[in-house]
């Protein structure tokens, strides 16, 4: 008797801890990877957890040859499911299309989930070959797939992915969704003084200002190898880092450099012109050929001028008027400045151009006074410190950011002696205000909260502002780096506190929430961004023929229809809500206001960013309700799924 009950307490112990009756049981969730196309399982493809009941969020399990998973340890909560597998476009529980939206699940304690399903599609693909004029294969080149996508209700291109040419000069793009794509080779001649690589490559001066020196040439996407290798040429007072590849700039016996430019399928040097490409779920577009095609080069060269004198070490770059399309910048020629402000462009094929340049203050260096020990050894000096905290971001700097635009025409002969002022770009400044019941973060937390200026239309901006943020101090008052003149909408992240959200923007007794801001050549103080412990929310049921409908997302926009395209790339009155597998949904976070709210099967949207489509946002807004959504107000608002008139 004495070792049966041994034996079952051995058993007890081995299955882990015993439940009381009052400790909440740990929920299971089960269910099987397929392929969407065949309907064949899927296996050794990795399913994660995440929401509140993902108790560890990190966890992820593997399914075995039927395609079958089992999570475990989920306690009472939401619950989403993911699925990833190489070969695969990563995909979520509750998707009908690739990309689709997910669904969240509701986990109860001790609940036992089965035949739960996740779809996935297999990625699609663009294959071709590069060739150069003579019809060679071009080795070693990089080309690059931009997808379509709206944005502030504008067609934009952004990188989708790359592939690089074998010695047969063949490329494949892989991991493609399907969508709408342009294809190019992007080219750029970089021209760095000479005197600069000298300075890097000897270590010359000091660290910072070889630091510095390396921010701006990798800002410029420069190469940074010594003049004299396989991996430059000298020209003068400038050094050519030369691009990976076979169709690298040559010498001319005239003189003149011979350049092989941008290119996009099939034989356009800008983005307006190329042809666009359709990809399906799982197809692999083959045949997008590209034969590029030289061109002389011009030489340009001018000066840099600040208001304090000549702007040295300054990047500039020469963007192709009809490329504004593209989500990112592709310079036609870039270049550095040297000490005395001059600059050179070389290989510029003719054409029209817009010449950019922003100089962007470095902040001033930490100080090291931390405490350290110093241990001697042998005759070396070791220096311990305390493991750091989290970073402080780097304080704004007093200095101004310098900005220059300017319209270039080229033609076939050298252009010299371009004077290129810079001036300041405006910069904001303000404060944040708390609006609630809670109580507010400590002073030492608010450096976390992150402050950016998106261009109103939804284009990429200064490339080299892209990673650049204001954040307020501890007494809440804030400043932002300068930008170029321009409309910009304010927007906030990085909030470290999960009792407050943000509210609103108010710019000279305005609510610019959703409205942008003219920066021109003053800067604009005076800006009030409230946070809010208790946002407002719009939630209910999504139904179709009467019932509720899981297949089913909401979209609420606002009545204001200059709102749709001139809030930036992240409109905050524009959302979407899948429902969950009740037909339930939930728009938390909106901005109090007046708003278009309707339901569609998420199957009538291409991709998720189709429905920020001014002509379809028309459509959707003669079906849909109309409703204001007050102050702090929880509103319940039901929906039936309706048609899209496209």
């Amino acid at each position: 008797m004495k070792t049966a009950v041994h034996a079952i307490i051995l058993l007890l112990a081995a299955r882990g801890p015993l439940q009381t009756a009052d400790a909440p049981q740990s929920a299971i969730v089960s269910g099987r990877v397929i392929d969407a196309a065949t309907g064949r399982p899927i296996p050794g493809a990795v399913v994660s957890v995440a929401g509140t009941a993902a108790a560890n969020p990190a966890d992820g399990v593997l399914t075995n040859e039927g395609g079958h998973f089992v999570v475990r340890g989920l306690r009472k909560g939401s619950l989403a499911l993911s699925a990833a597998k190489a070969g695969y476009v990563d995909a979520a529980f509750g998707q009908r299309r690739v990309g689709g939206s997910r669904q969240m699940i509701a986990v109860d304690d001790g609940q036992r989930l089965n035949d739960l399903e996740i779809r996935m599609w297999r990625q699609s693909a663009i294959t071709g070959t590069i060739t150069d004029d003579a019809g060679d294969p071009v080795i070693a080149a990089r080309v690059t797939a931009f997808g379509m996508r709206i944005v502030a209700g504008r067609r934009r291109f952004g990188t989708a992915g790359h592939g690089t040419t074998d010695d047969r000069g063949v490329y494949r793009i892989a991991g493609l969704m399907p969508g709408t794509y342009i294809v190019a080779v992007p080219s750029t001649q970089t021209s760095i003084p000479t005197e600069v690589m000298d300075a890097f490559f000897s270590r010359r001066g000091s660290e910072a200002q070889r630091a510095e020196l390396s921010d701006e040439m990798r800002r410029l996407g420069a190469a940074i190898a010594p003049a004299g290798t396989d991996f430059a040429m000298a020209a003068g007072s400038v050094t050519v880092p030369l691009p990976a590849g076979t169709a690298t700039p040559t010498s001319h016996p005239s003189g003149a450099t011979i350049v092989y430019p941008t290119l996009f399928y099939p034989a356009s040097r800008v983005a307006a012109q190329a042809a666009p490409i359709p990809l399906r779920a799982s197809e692999e577009r083959a045949n997008v050929d590209i034969q590029l095609q030289p061109a002389r080069g011009t030489r340009i060269s001018g000066m840099l001028v600040a208001p304090e004198g000549m702007a040295s070490h300054v990047g500039v770059r020469l963007l192709p008027v009809g490329s504004e399309a593209l989500g990112e910048e592709i310079e036609t020629a870039a270049a550095m400045s040297d000490s005395t402000g001059a600059f050179t462009f070389l290989g510029v094929p003719s054409g029209q151009y817009v010449l950019s340049a922003v100089r962007i203050p470095r902040p001033p260096p930490d100080p090291d006074d931390g405490p350290k020990t110093i241990v001697e050894a042998g005759g070396a000096r070791i220096a311990v410190r305390p493991p750091p905290g989290p970073p402080a971001p780097a304080p704004i700097p007093a200095d101004a950011t310098l900005c220059a635009l300017l319209p270039l025409s080229v033609g076939d002969a050298d252009v010299s002696d371009v004077i290129v002022p810079l001036r300041p770009g405006p910069r904001m400044t303000g404060r944040i205000e708390f609006e609630g019941e809670a109580a507010p973060p400590s002073p030492s937390s608010l450096a976390s909260i992150r402050i950016s200026l998106d261009p109103a239309d939804g284009s990429p901006g200064a490339k080299d502002l892209s990673f650049e943020t204001g954040h307020p101090d501890e007494t809440g008052q804030f400043q932002t780096y300068g930008v170029p003149p321009g409309s910009y909408v304010v927007n906030v992240a990085g909030l470290a506190f999960p009792s407050w959200v943000f509210k609103a923007t108010r710019y000279q007794g305005r609510d610019v929430t959703d409205r942008p801001i003219e920066m021109t050549s003053a800067d604009v103080s005076g800006v009030i961004i409230t946070l809010t412990d208790k946002p407002s929310t719009l939630r209910g049921t999504l139904r179709t023929r009467g019932a509720p409908d899981p297949t089913a997302i909401a979209l609420a926009f606002p009545v204001d229809e200059e709102a749709w395209s001139s809030a930036g790339p992240s409109p905050r009155r524009m959302r979407i809500g899948r429902a969950d597998v009740n037909g339930t949904y939930i728009l938390p976070n909106l901005p109090p206001g007046d708003y278009f709210v309707t339901a569609v099967r998420d199957d009538d949207l291409s991709d998720l960013s189709d429905w920020f489509e001014p002509r379809l946002l028309r459509a959707l807004s003669r079906l849909a309700r109309q409703v204001h959504l007050g102050d702090r107000e929880q509103r319940r608002q039901d929906l039936d799924t309706v048609m899209i008139d496209r």
